[in-house]
Parts: C-alpha cells; structure tokens; sequence
C-alpha cells in the first residue's frame, strides 16, 4: 500500500466514526444522565398562555389554562382543568367538558403537542435528544465557548438529532459547564410543516425542591400563514409540583 493510499484509507475510517465521536461529548453523555435520574417526575401543575398574533405583530386573542395531574389509588395518571380563559371570558366549564378544545401549545385547533402521529408537525418535538434511546440519533455538530447563562457558567453545544429518514430537529443545548446538566434547550424542525415560515421550541430546565432536574418553562413560537392571512403564534407553558409516577 502507498503512502497516498494509506491516508487516504485513514481519511475514510475518520470520517466514518466522526459521527460517533461527536456524539460522544462529556458534557452531553452528563446530561443524559441528569435526565434519566428523573425520567418518571411529572408536573402536578400546568399552566398555558397561547397568543395569536396578525401579520401586523398585534394581539388577536389569547388563551389561558391551567391542569392538575395526579395518580389515582390504581397509579393511573388523571388531570383536570382547573380554570380557562379565552380573552379574558371565563371558559372553564367547557374546557372540562371538552378537554381537547384547548389544542396543542399553539391553541385550540392547532394540533397537540402530545400528538405521536407522524403526521403531526409537533411530533418529532417529543423526541428528548437526552433520551438514552435517542443517542445513536444524535450528532454533535459544534461547541461554543463557556459564557453565563440564567445564572450558570454554560457551554453551548450545537446538534442535530434525526427523527426519521429526512426529518432532522436541529437545535442548542446550553449545558451545566461543570454538571452537564441542562440549563436550557432550543430546538427546530427540518422541513418545517407546509406554510410554516417559523416553528421553535425552547425549553428552560431547572431543579425542584429535592434538587431534581426538571422542565420549568417551555416556549413555542412559530409564524406562517393560515389561510391567506399572515399570523405569528406564541404559547408559554409552566410546569411546577412535581411527583413521581408511580
């Protein structure tokens, strides 16, 4: 063998396990960790505000809700909406008859975020790329350099995490500079869903009482056109009292 083929055949086998390699950081191998230690807390609470806004950046309308969550004596998980309002009208009532009503994280009729259906734009949204599972689905593509953040010393690690044969999520992921753990987490889709100009999802973690590692917030915020209008759509969810699932 050559000298020339030599490095070329070195060359190869680098850029075959590159992949692996880089999904192979310390400080993200960490956070998969943290985030299986409280893979099975849930929020006790919910709280969602969803604001459409028209093309021209003004507040169309607003809804709000909170949920309750808790085990039954048989370790089902129930809910129930604790209040609702739909431009400041109190819409409770119908929101316990009709829980569904409330849609996803960008309001009523847009679809659930809990929603596995393929076909669903929030779907490969449910995908944690801290999931153990998800690992052989992620690439580390670049870390940035230690900076504050919310309070933390974090480095920012840019990633690609494929969620099937041409669908990637792409997003940052600001680490715990010495834990590892999750600070907060920026993701989007490609392709974005037909019409859709703009789809983000970013979630801010942080610890509960027992020092656990759990959501806080997240923030979706997406822009396109419905119909022939243009709309921006902005929801916050919160998550607080958490428990174990039995």
């Amino acid at each position: 063998m050559t000298q020339r083929s030599t490095k070329r055949t070195l060359i190869a086998v680098f850029l075959a396990v590159l992949p692996a390699m880089l999904s192979a950081h310390p400080l993200w191998s960490k956070a998969v960790e943290s985030l299986r230690m409280s893979a099975d807390l849930l929020p006790g609470t919910m709280a969602a505000t969803f604001d459409q806004f028209n093309g021209r950046g003004e507040l169309i309308s607003r809804d709000e809700t909170v949920v309750r969550l808790w085990a039954d004596e048989t370790g089902e998980i129930q809910s129930q909406v604790v209040s609702a309002r739909r431009n400041g009208e109190d819409v409770t009532d119908e929101r316990r008859d009709s829980p569904q009503s409330g849609g996803g994280p960008f309001g009523p009729g847009q679809g659930q975020a809990g929603d596995t259906d393929d076909g669903s734009p929030f779907a490969s949204f449910q995908r944690n790329p801290f999931a153990p599972e998800e690992q052989p689905h992620i690439t580390i593509v670049s870390t940035g350099g230690r900076r504050m953040l919310d309070g933390a010393f974090v480095l920012p690690i840019e990633f690609e995490h494929r969620t099937g044969p041409e669908a990637v999520n792409r997003g940052t992921a600001w680490l715990d500079a010495d834990t590892g753990a999750p600070v907060r987490l920026e993701t989007t889709i490609d392709p974005l869903p037909r019409f859709v100009t703009e789809l983000v999802m970013v979630q801010h973690y942080g610890l509960n009482e027992d020092e656990q590692l759990v959501v806080e917030r997240i923030e979706f915020s997406g822009e396109g056109r419905l119909l022939l209008f243009r709309r921006r759509l902005e929801s916050v969810l919160f998550f607080s009292e958490y428990f174990r699932s039995p």
